[in-house]
């Protein structure tokens, strides 16, 4: 596929391939470089993305950096998925909050909803992959993943630990392939196979590139 860089205008060169390591770069410091091309390997799948953010109470100390989280994965599923109707985001604690819907362009709006996220209520995180997952369903990509984004401290109900555990396998057998991003926790690690632990949006440059390419190769 071809990409025109960010600005839409000037090509540096004729063709290229959005780099995903440098795109998250740019889109982590605000730079206005336009001229991230190259990995022509991460352009030949047609992916779809469900991208679910934690929004509880347990990560209220870290709510900045989720934010940043949030907002640098939506602006590299802009650059990477061409067809802005393969990929949604949604939040959650106590309850399911769409950020942006399959169906919705991803413009200001959605951007406002991300700045305005606010934490609380318990980390209701079973339901929720459930329901992220279930919204790939019908889509017609090669390739399904779900990017969660939590601290994996499943809370809220009894045996909420092990449920976490039977709905990724529920999800994995729907042919969904999940990445886990560990915000300032290895927990995620309990969990699921293709992840990576956080701190910041900087932090996420390399360590989601990496778990990503990972999950391109299995």
């Amino acid at each position: 596929r071809l990409l025109k860089n960010i600005s839409g205008e000037d090509f540096k060169q004729e063709s290229g391939f959005v780099d995903l390591q440098e795109a998250i770069q740019v889109i982590a410091s605000k730079s206005q470089r336009t001229d991230i091309f190259v990995r022509e390997e991460l352009q030949t799948r047609e992916d779809a993305w469900s991208i679910l953010i934690d929004a509880s109470q347990s990560l209220n100390m870290f709510k900045g950096e989720v934010r940043g989280i949030a907002l640098c994965l939506a602006e590299v599923a802009k650059l990477l998925i061409l067809n802005q109707n393969s990929w949604g985001m949604y939040a959650f604690n106590n309850k399911f909050y769409i950020i942006k819907d399959f169906t919705e362009k991803y413009d200001a709006r959605v951007r406002a909803r991300i700045g305005g996220l606010t934490h609380g209520g318990f980390t209701y995180l079973p339901d929720a992959i459930l329901l992220a997952a279930q919204a790939l369903k019908g889509k017609l990509e090669e390739a399904k993943v779900l990017v969660v984004v939590s601290d994996f401290f499943p809370a809220g109900y009894e045996d909420a630990e092990e449920k976490l555990r039977e709905n990724i396998k529920k999800v994995e057998r729907m042919g969904v392939g999940i990445i886990g991003i560990g915000v300032n926790s290895s927990a995620v690690k309990r969990y699921i196979r293709t992840s990576c632990v956080v701190e910041d949006p900087y932090d996420l440059i390399k360590k989601f590139t990496k778990a990503f390419i990972e999950f391109s190769a299995s």
